[in-house]
């Protein structure tokens, strides 16, 4: 017994000090490299979410009679141009998606027209706003927070070749 307690427990105390010294060593190391994984998954995106796409509606007062209309605002905030794009408009009913397609996103905001189906145009009446058309509801006086009866995604590719897609919620997944 004299023997274990002089002999065997320090030797196995160094032993388990060791290893937990590896151990922890190893988990470091393990974090480490997630980290530096995050990283890496960021610098990939970075361009990626910098861009966006979303309906809007602008007003021209110099028209007579003033006059708001919709568009659509592409956005690149990057430093770079992305290709390929991709735009789809998705009805929040029922409906065919629609999408529109460009070659090239340069750096900056874009406006384009929506499609035909999807325009829309509100006139200013003396009792408030009025959306052009078939006939509608009492006029309005804030079509600005009216809501859209589509959704925006959109595709594209970046700097780098990696195809992205913008979800309708705004989310952004490498494709």
């Amino acid at each position: 017994m004299d023997t274990f307690w002089s002999v065997d427990f320090p030797t196995w105390l160094v032993g388990v000090g060791t290893v937990g010294a590896f151990g922890t060593g190893g988990m470091v190391l393990l974090k480490e490299i997630g980290r530096d994984r995050e990283r890496e998954a960021a610098i990939v995106r970075q361009q990626a979410t910098t861009i966006a796409a979303w309906p809007a509606r602008r007003e021209s007062p110099a028209d007579i009679p003033p006059t708001i209309s919709a568009h659509l605002v592409l956005n690149n905030a990057s430093a770079e141009p992305v290709y390929d794009v991709h735009v789809s408009y998705e009805p929040k009913t029922a409906g065919p998606v629609l999408t529109d397609e460009i070659d090239l996103l340069p750096p900056g905001r874009d406006e384009r027209e929506l499609p035909r189906s999807l325009q829309e145009t509100w006139i200013k009446s003396p009792n408030g706003w009025v959306r052009q058309g078939p006939p509608q509801a009492q006029p309005i006086s804030k079509p600005h927070a009216e809501p859209w009866a589509f959704l925006v995604s959109l595709s594209f590719v970046d700097a780098r070749g990696q195809r992205w897609r913008r979800g309708t919620d705004g989310s952004i997944v490498k494709i």
